[in-house]
């Protein structure tokens, strides 16, 4: 088992007065009923779709650091998502059902935040914050089973399970910020240019 120490409470002691810290203190990732506005419990299918996608684009970054093959064999699967076979002109990873689950596990948790935060400056300063969440519910749903044996045979400290998840939630948050810091200027600049160009 994996355990994670909540230093959320730390940090919440040292600025008790902030939003940010009451953010903090409570969960990215479970539904409150103090919101007023709904939250995304379910991914759309869009959505859905294109996780795999990008997840590949995770597995392979991860891979690139990882020299064991228990490891690497954990996060490909032979078998591809739609897009991902879709697209493929045989280049692209096909992510296990491990990495997709924690994908969108991030993905719902950065989709929260965005509606929470507004920014996309307070969705990057809060993202380490879903990452830490990200693997205390890696405990609960127990990914990567495959390397439970390999596990076993590693120093007590070395866990690959844990290496393995905070990688790919760490990669997958910096790559949708990137995408969502894109989108962002593309509307801010649309913004300017269109009064000068009428319809």
């Amino acid at each position: 088992m994996v355990s994670i120490p909540n230093t959320t409470t730390v940090v919440a002691q040292v600025d008790a007065g902030s939003t940010l810290t009451d953010m903090r203190r409570s969960s990215i990732l479970e539904p409150h009923d103090y919101h007023d506005h709904t939250h995304p419990e379910n991914l759309s299918a869009v959505v859905v779709a294109v996780v795999p996608y990008i997840a590949g684009v995770v597995v392979r970054q991860v891979c690139k650091t990882t020299t064991i093959e228990e490891c690497i064999a954990a996060l490909c699967s032979n078998e591809p998502a739609p897009l991902v076979e879709h697209k493929n002109r045989g280049g692209l990873v096909s992510p296990s059902k491990d990495v997709i689950d924690l994908c969108e596990a991030v993905e719902k948790g950065l989709q929260r935040l965005q509606m929470e935060c507004g920014t996309i400056q307070a969705v990057n300063s809060q993202s380490k914050h879903l990452v830490l969440e990200v693997l205390q519910l890696s405990v609960g749903e127990q990914w990567f089973q495959t390397l439970q044996q390999h596990i076993l045979e590693l120093d007590p400290l070395d866990n690959h399970i844990y290496s393995l998840c905070k990688k790919v939630a760490q990669l997958y948050g910096k790559i949708r910020i990137h995408h969502m810091t894109k989108e962002r200027n593309r509307e801010i600049i649309k913004n300017k240019v269109t009064p000068f160009f009428p319809e």
